[in-house]
């Protein structure tokens, strides 16, 4: 691929907190990736970002544990994965298309000003035809329009906006897909979807909530069948709402970039909340900031069912 879209937004949310050694590296290997239309070997992934210090190594491994899954000798990107190979699928059609188009041999047969499919020359049917007759060599590697970049949403994807979110940041995972029909049901927008977050980080921290490891905690559809965002907290004591995660969080961050398991009881019960270790990196449609939210609530939900 000659060029790929950065949400320049989105980019910012997810790599802030990033350090500037581990955002070039990041950089490095998405350019890379998308060049190559390939997942980065193990072993050339420090030759790609030029880690040669301890330092630099170090961040290397930071940002392919938080970003990337290991698949055998590789490193694979999800989210580049599915850009290329919609960008691969756009270029077969485009063939193919191609292969169907084209001029007849007679246009001198043609009254002058018109063109052999009977439009006026110059008209969008004829600039339409011209370009189903670009060679594989140029659909190949000829960056997309910006009319080519528009595609259709996929149903369902506008009802299911912010889904991801509370499905991250919701304590109890269980009957995702019914909890998917009634939040498309629901199709709360981005106030509502706000006051949702913060109705579950509240009650994340209510007695009732963390009484016997989560075992009152709601389905998730049910809650939001039930509206029961707009239920009044009763907030926990005030230490058990003053935990303090930030060494437990660096653990976590450290085993889930070596893929070991944490000498802390905390770590492995988040991790195990929050779908495994390689959770980490496939976060960036959401952000980290709510995936340490919902470590913090792991370790406290722990912690208080001691």
């Amino acid at each position: 691929m000659n060029y790929y879209k950065r949400h320049l937004g989105d980019f910012a949310k997810d790599t802030g907190h990033l350090s500037m050694m581990e955002q070039g590296a990041y950089n490095l290997l998405l350019d890379r990736y998308y060049a190559t239309e390939r997942p980065i070997p193990d072993k050339d992934a420090h030759k790609v970002t030029r880690a040669n210090t301890k330092p630099e190594r170090e961040a290397l491994a930071a940002v392919l544990g938080e970003f990337f899954k290991r698949d055998g000798d590789v490193w694979r990107h999800s989210y580049a994965d599915r850009v290329i190979a919609d960008a691969a699928e756009k270029a077969e059609a485009s063939r193919n298309n191609g292969s169907k188009g084209g001029r007849p041999s007679n246009a001198s047969k043609v009254p002058r000003g018109t063109e052999p499919n009977g439009n006026p020359s110059g008209s969008s049917q004829e600039t339409q035809q011209v370009n189903h007759g670009l060679s594989k060599k140029t659909l190949a590697t000829t960056p997309l329009s910006n009319n080519q970049e528009k595609t259709k949403t996929p149903r369902g994807a506008s009802a299911l906006a912010g889904f991801d979110a509370f499905w991250l940041r919701y304590p109890k995972k269980i009957a995702k897909g019914a909890a998917e029909k009634t939040w498309a049901k629901l199709r709360p927008d981005e106030v509502l979807q706000a006051a949702i977050l913060q109705a579950i980080d509240a009650q994340a921290a209510s007695p009732a909530w963390l009484k016997d490891a989560g075992q009152f905690i709601p389905n998730p559809a049910t809650w939001l069948n039930q509206r029961r965002w707009e239920d009044q907290a009763t907030p926990a004591s005030s230490q058990a709402a003053q935990i303090n995660t930030d060494g437990l969080w660096a653990n976590f961050r450290t085993c889930n970039a070596s893929g070991s398991t944490s000498e802390h009881a905390e770590v492995n019960h988040a991790a195990k909340m929050l779908g495994g270790w390689t959770r980490l990196g496939e976060t960036s449609s959401f952000g980290i900031s709510q995936l340490r939210k919902a470590f913090d609530d792991a370790v406290r939900s722990y912690r208080a069912a001691q």
